[in-house]
């Protein structure tokens, strides 16, 4: 794996040995940051099930002020922070331990906001709905946040949340990735 744009152009990162690992392809990584356009730079980026921190790592390489990786397993987290260490990130990145869902709700009671929310779950698990429900109910995408599923193109989330219009879903092979805006930000 490598970073593919940005600051770290190039860089190779470290991922994980021996865990069933799905790590983001250059081509849809590329395809999401197309998407995004400028609103990575400068924003405050959240990165759900970071697996390696792909996403996060490529956010901040492309201007992210600051990432926030979570991960419930703690090999993952240690590559996160080795990933982070490597590309000098220490500054901007913070890494926990801990449930996606839980790390939400503590996120809701502290009012952080988020500009950018990556979710990328093992794919089999399907619990991208009750995750962004989670977000919205917490309160902790900012006014013109959004909100970026990874999932199986065999999956199909809500097309619209309480607060969140789908902007555009696009498929790459078996993965698809879904773009979701707060609708008062359209």
């Amino acid at each position: 794996m490598r970073i593919i744009a940005g600051q770290a152009k190039g860089r190779k990162i470290k991922s994980l040995e021996g865990r069933k690992v799905r790590p983001t392809s250059d081509r849809v990584k590329e395809a999401v940051f197309s998407m995004l356009g400028f609103a990575v730079s400068g924003g405050r980026v959240l990165d759900l099930f970071a697996g390696t921190g792909n996403l996060g790592l490529e956010a901040l390489s492309r201007g992210a002020s600051m990432v926030t990786f979570i991960d419930n397993n703690t090999d993952a987290c240690n590559v996160i922070k080795h990933n982070v260490k490597l590309l000098g990130f220490e500054e901007q990145a913070e890494v926990y331990l801990t449930d996606a869902f839980k790390a939400v709700k503590k996120f809701g009671s502290m009012d952080k906001k988020y500009d950018i929310i990556f979710i990328d779950p093992p794919y089999g698990d399907n619990i991208y709905n009750k995750i962004v429900s989670d977000l919205v109910r917490e309160d902790i995408i900012d006014e013109n946040g959004m909100v970026i599923l990874e999932h199986s193109s065999h999956y199909h989330p809500e097309e619209n949340f309480k607060g969140m219009a789908m902007l555009k879903r696009k498929k790459y092979g078996n993965t698809s990735v879904t773009i979701y805006i707060k609708e008062d930000a359209r």
